[in-house]
């Protein structure tokens, strides 16, 4: 049960009144003239009233009746069904749920426990219809374009949390241009097999919508201009490598990360769904370059420098959850996306996130999913006030 004015629940300390009305409510006693005390002489002796309930059924209707107006007073509902703590929702747009990127953004928040759903109706009308079916707390993230014409109307006003998670709409081009692919090799030793394997999960499902090349490679193999080589291994990177880096290649390497440190944030600048990548390291503020992601502290965790032609990409850590929850959210494929190809222009008549989202009301829903007890509750008052008259008229004339 909920109520929407829980303060009224105060009221509910009434219920002593009628109590305390009860225990020490006494009739008053009767005088009886005697011509003489001799004639009270052989009575049985005079037994002294305790305190001590009467009229129980009458006491227990008032109580009711007290109680039943309090809780029609402080607005009490019954929650829709479903589970009693906040939920998490992730809406979908039809034309993009099929995509190789969103579908591996889905399968990630699908895993870690929430509930997916497509629309076809503007975002607007589907984050308000998701808001008024979610308890307080809910939260609510968005996988949609930003075109201005998919929204219609005003936008809405809700009680959960709302983050966008913006993608590409569907393209009408049959095949990417040669230009856009990028072939990315993986070297890797066997102490980073876990960075390996998730870092391979998220260039393929970018290579999908990209048509890019995810190939492997190992200690001796030199990248050509433009082709991306990730190195995943303790050992230092050959002279051969950075040869290669320096005609155009490009190295994205781990560095040895810092000490264990209590969790910080992850700001990858790339959107609100950075505020739930934690990371357990910090970062190493000898790293050299332009710093693109930074940790709670400040501190740079990854860095590009140029190197002549190529670009040469450090990251002080690690790519498994041990180090950041980074790889398991789908900020991950989406950042990495942003590095392998740089943002997509934004299309004619795009909006921005502030423009999009939701605006959030404070305090509780003024609308709860659920079914109001307020209407039954008066009827209940009014039915045991009429109960309780009946009663007290038959007291009265007994």
């Amino acid at each position: 049960m909920g109520f929407l004015a829980p303060a009224w629940l105060y009221g509910l300390t009434a219920l002593a009144v009628p109590l305390a009305i009860h225990l020490w409510s006494r009739r008053k006693a009767r005088v009886i003239p005697v011509g003489s005390v001799r004639l009270l002489e052989g009575l049985p002796p005079i037994a002294h009233r305790t305190v001590a309930l009467e009229d129980v059924w009458l006491l227990l209707l008032r109580l009711a009746l007290l109680a039943a107006v309090v809780l029609a007073l402080a607005g009490a509902f019954l929650p829709a069904g479903g589970p009693d703590g906040p939920e998490h929702r992730v809406l979908v747009a039809a034309d993009v749920a099929r995509s190789s990127v969103v579908a591996g953004i889905v399968d990630s928040l699908s895993d870690a426990g929430a509930e997916i759903e497509t629309f076809a109706v503007d975002p607007w009308s589907a984050i308000a219809i998701a808001a008024d079916s979610l308890p307080e707390g809910s939260r609510v993230t968005v996988v949609s374009p930003l075109n201005g014409a998919r929204f219609r109307g005003v936008r809405p006003r809700v009680h959960v949390a709302v983050e966008w998670l913006p993608v590409d709409p569907p393209s009408r081009d049959a095949e990417p241009s040669h230009a856009d692919l990028v072939t990315s090799i993986v070297v890797a030793d066997g102490a980073h097999a876990a960075d390996a394997r998730y870092l391979r999960a998220a260039l393929a499902s970018i290579a999908e919508g990209h048509g890019d090349s995810v190939v492997e490679g190992d200690s001796s193999t030199t990248p050509a201009p433009g082709v991306w080589l990730f190195w995943l291994r303790s050992d230092a990177v050959p002279a051969g490598v950075m040869a290669a880096v320096e005609r155009g290649a490009t190295l994205f390497q781990l560095t040895a990360p810092g000490p264990a440190a209590p969790p910080t944030r992850l700001a990858l600048g790339a959107g609100p769904s950075d505020r739930r990548v934690i990371l357990h390291h910090l970062g190493l503020d000898s790293l050299a370059g332009h710093t693109l992601w930074r940790d709670g502290g400040g501190r740079p965790v990854l860095t590009v420098a140029r190197a002549a032609s190529g670009r040469h990409f450090r990251l002080a850590g690690r790519l498994d959850p041990s180090w950041s929850d980074l790889v398991l959210l789908p900020a991950f494929p989406l950042a990495l996306e942003r590095l392998l190809h740089g943002p997509p222009p934004p299309p004619p008549g795009r909006l921005t996130l502030a423009q999009a989202l939701p605006r959030t009301i404070d305090g509780p829903s003024p609308t709860p999913a659920g079914a109001s007890l307020v209407t039954p509750l008066w009827i209940l008052a009014v039915l045991l006030f009429l109960a309780d008259r009946v009663m007290a008229l038959r007291r009265s004339a007994a």
